[in-house]
């Protein structure tokens, strides 16, 4: 509760207060400020585990019998709790106000038209929110055509005494509709991303970008942080700023940019789908490729942004060197399956390839075998150990 309705309650129990002593009609020395006692004792609370409890009126219940004035006394003390009541109300109705839920209608609900950015400049506007939100999570759902079936936002709001946290969802009529609270202890919000910095970004999708064959819905899910990425399984894309995309290949990690969980389905949405995606990638907006500090063990993460390098090593690892099926081991070596024990098929797997790393006159050069795969076998890498630049590579 703040200062100014705390002062309003203090004047409101002085006024009633002296009304009470003008209608006394019995002297009494000193009548005024014994009104003024019971008033403060009618109003005194203690507070057990966050419950206020009116004390001081069970006190003048249980304890205070006057005997002058007895009728005026007795209004003062069930003035004070009448104060004390109040206090408790005010706080409940300002939040109950606070926290009722608020609609704003959306300016259009498609993946082509939809402004996330304006929409939230919108919201910003309703709720008269300042410009340090930053994401939590975010979700959406959208038919192949782009239309939204359903948006669910979580938002963080840093103030100064505490936090606010703001849940956006999309109703059955496509509206936004908001609900937020207030809590004096929140997580770490460092390093989470301001939320019209994400919004400006998520703005370069469109449609086009999702047409994966039988697919009838997508998902798509982020954490809306920027982070480094190097997920070597997925299959991942760029969004640019135009609104393209460009497939992003493992030799050009590491990377950073805010990662989009993209899932295809081929089922209908019902809003309660459980099944697996039909398709799976990532898409990744506002991507950089940071510089590395050049050190031994980041020589051939470093080397592998070429490309023809980075093919080498993928003909030479995984399936393409070895594969396992229906307890058969196999390995693979120019061309031909060799089936081997398991015993020499981890073996392979685990310490292939053979790496040899020397520096010399500011130059590392690595040498790289695998005894498996498709020949050459053999990769010589010379690298700048100062930028982490490759100068040269030879096959052999």
């Amino acid at each position: 509760m703040d200062k100014a309705i705390m002062l309003d309650l203090f004047l409101l129990q002085v006024i009633g207060v002296f009304y009470i002593y003008n209608r006394s009609k019995e002297e009494e020395s000193q009548v005024l400020l014994k009104l003024f006692g019971y008033s403060i004792l009618g109003a005194f609370s203690f507070a057990i585990n966050s419950i206020k409890l009116p004390i001081g009126f069970i006190i003048f219940l249980l304890f205070f019998k006057p005997g002058e004035n007895i009728k005026r006394k007795r209004e003062a003390a069930f003035l004070g709790f009448a104060v004390f009541l109040i206090s408790i109300a005010i706080p409940f109705f300002q939040k109950t106000v606070y926290e009722w839920p608020r609609v704003v209608e959306l300016e259009d609900y498609h993946l082509d038209k939809i402004s996330f950015e304006e929409e939230w400049k919108n919201v910003q506007e309703e709720l008269g929110m300042g410009n340090y939100a930053v994401i939590d999570s975010f979700e959406t759902a959208f038919d192949k055509e782009g239309e939204l079936y359903s948006l669910d936002i979580s938002l963080t709001e840093p103030v100064i005494d505490g936090f606010i946290y703001y849940h956006l969802q999309l109703d059955e009529e496509k509206n936004l509709k908001i609900r937020r609270y207030r809590n004096e202890e929140g997580m770490m919000i460092d390093g989470k991303s301001e939320v019209i910095y994400f919004f400006r970004h998520l703005d370069a999708l469109s449609s086009e970008m999702f047409k994966g064959p039988d697919i009838q819905y997508y998902t798509l899910s982020s954490s809306g942080n920027r982070e480094g990425y190097a997920v070597r399984e997925a299959e991942k894309f760029l969004v640019t700023d135009s609104g393209g995309v460009e497939k992003i290949e493992d030799h050009q990690f590491p990377l950073e940019g805010i990662m989009l969980d993209v899932c295809g389905f081929a089922g209908e949405y019902n809003g309660n789908n459980h099944e697996m995606c039909t398709l799976n990638q990532h898409f990744l907006l506002d991507v950089t490729f940071p510089e590395l500090e050049v050190t031994k063990d980041n020589i051939l993460d470093l080397a592998r942004r070429d490309k023809e390098i980075n093919e080498w090593f993928e003909n030479h690892t995984g399936e393409s060197v070895g594969n396992e099926k229906n307890g058969v081991f196999t390995l693979k070596k120019d061309g031909k399956d060799i089936e081997v024990k398991e015993e020499e098929y981890i073996t392979a797997l685990k310490e292939t390839p053979y790496v040899t790393l020397n520096e010399v006159d500011k130059i590392w050069i690595a040498e790289v075998e695998h005894p498996y795969g498709d020949a050459p076998h053999t990769i010589e890498i010379r690298v700048n150990a100062v930028t982490g630049k490759v100068i040269d590579y030879f096959f052999r």
